[in-house]
């Protein structure tokens, strides 16, 4: 059995929490979060800080921030976890679909009625939540986010931590740019640059994924 680090406890880690206690070869110690210190069973073992510390104790570790906002924090914990040698687990819920010819990356997240069909490539540390449906031949880089009920079509192209959101669909053959941003409901026909939110049907640039993010965290404070 490994001992398993939940790395952030916002609401995706309590999502990924459900199903990572179905899993009996998992035994979760607690969570280590800067953010949310006491908002989950088991309690909070720390700050983020403290996993270099934590090797001691468990070997395993999953990385719960979802929140839009923190997407290159995400991928910094991931990183940062997967240079100190932890295992960086899988959250697959029993009734998603994986397909045998597909290849996929660690710390996978897949939230019921999920599909990843045949051929499909997908890297690290990729969140495909509830009802979203990943076709044939595929690719999605590293640190990728598909929220609930997102359709792609097949030999889509999805660059590193590109952010497609509810319901959005994506038609054959696009290639959707890094650290972009797909707004719910929209629908992309054509290329997306790199670092740009598009919106609408069809899906057309509204500025920088940047500038969005920046202002949203200003009205935060």
């Amino acid at each position: 059995m490994k001992n398993l680090l939940l790395l952030c406890a916002g609401s995706h880690g309590l999502n990924a929490l459900e199903i990572l206690r179905g899993q009996p070869a998992v035994h979760l110690l607690g969570c280590l979060d800067d953010r949310h210190p006491h908002i989950m069973e088991p309690p909070s073992l720390g700050p983020l800080s403290l996993m270099a510390a934590m090797l001691q104790q468990a070997q395993a570790a999953y990385v719960g921030l979802g929140n839009i906002l923190y997407l290159k924090e995400r991928r910094k914990i991931f990183l940062e976890a997967q240079r100190l040698d932890y295992e960086m687990i899988d959250a697959i819920h029993s009734q998603a679909y994986r397909s045998p010819t597909s290849i996929c990356g660690n710390g996978l997240f897949m939230g019921p009625f999920s599909v990843i069909h045949a051929r499909a490539q997908v890297g690290h540390n990729v969140c495909i939540y509830s009802g979203s449906v990943v076709e044939h031949d595929c690719h999605l880089s590293n640190h990728v986010f598909l929220g609930p009920g997102v359709h792609m079509g097949g030999w889509t192209c999805v660059d590193e931590g590109a952010y497609i959101s509810l319901g959005a669909r994506v038609a054959s053959g696009v290639r959707v740019g890094a650290h972009s941003l797909v707004a719910a409901g929209a629908v992309v026909l054509h290329d997306v640059a790199p670092d740009t939110l598009v919106r609408g049907v069809p899906a057309r640039p509204c500025g920088s994924v940047s500038e969005w993010v920046a202002r949203k965290k200003l009205e935060e404070t």
